[in-house]
């Protein structure tokens, strides 16, 4: 099963069939994210938000996104995870994700930027990114997932391919994996692997 939001050069061998096209490798574009937190007070509830902005930056995504959850730190419940992403760097094709790159420097000021804009206005401090990452992620050409058999070979499954921040897509994804994996038979979707020419 290939099963994952991003992934590098791969070779599928099929023995059981006819040749799989495997041209949608190029249709799912990578995709570099960049993320910064850092630790608050705060007595309110967990919170997500995503904000359509338009920066200046040179690493921008479509939009910036929030969440904010509870985080035990040094004993102290009252802390909160404040994480911010929204920077990303587009892949060229073929290109390899290094994992162990720099967080860019102008990831980051994007990042601060926008916290101090937007959610943290009234700050008087330096905010402490005790936080930094990236990963990579996949895109499909059109947005959408691609879930279920390979038309070509139904021991190959896909759940590939972002289309959205959240967890849904890939609970979605991953309950009709294992529909299928449990032999239900299932109405035809937008999600499913379509024949290549």
């Amino acid at each position: 099963m290939l099963c994952t939001n991003g992934f590098e050069k791969i070779t599928i061998i099929n023995e059981a069939g006819l040749d799989i096209n495997t041209k949608f490798h190029h249709t799912v574009q990578g995709v570099v994210g960049f993320m910064s937190g850092y630790l608050k007070k705060y007595d309110k509830p967990p919170i997500a938000i995503s904000y359509m902005v338009k920066g200046d930056s040179t690493l921008e995504g479509d939009y910036y996104y929030l969440t904010r959850r509870q985080f035990e730190h040094e004993e102290n419940s009252d802390l909160n995870l404040i994480s911010v992403g929204g920077p990303e760097i587009v892949l060229e094709d073929t290109a390899l994700y290094e994992s162990d790159q720099d967080y860019p420097a102008e990831a980051e000021a994007s990042i601060d930027a926008f916290v101090k804009s937007y959610f943290e206005q009234n700050l008087k401090k330096e905010i402490n990114y005790e936080f930094k990452w990236h990963g990579l992620m996949g895109y499909t050409t059109n947005g959408i997932r691609l879930v279920g058999v390979e038309p070509k070979n139904p021991v190959l499954l896909y759940n590939l391919g972002c289309n959205g921040i959240g967890i849904l897509p890939s609970i979605y994804g991953g309950k009709r994996i294992s529909q299928i994996l449990n032999g239900e038979k299932l109405e035809p979707s937008i999600f499913d692997p379509k024949i290549s020419p």
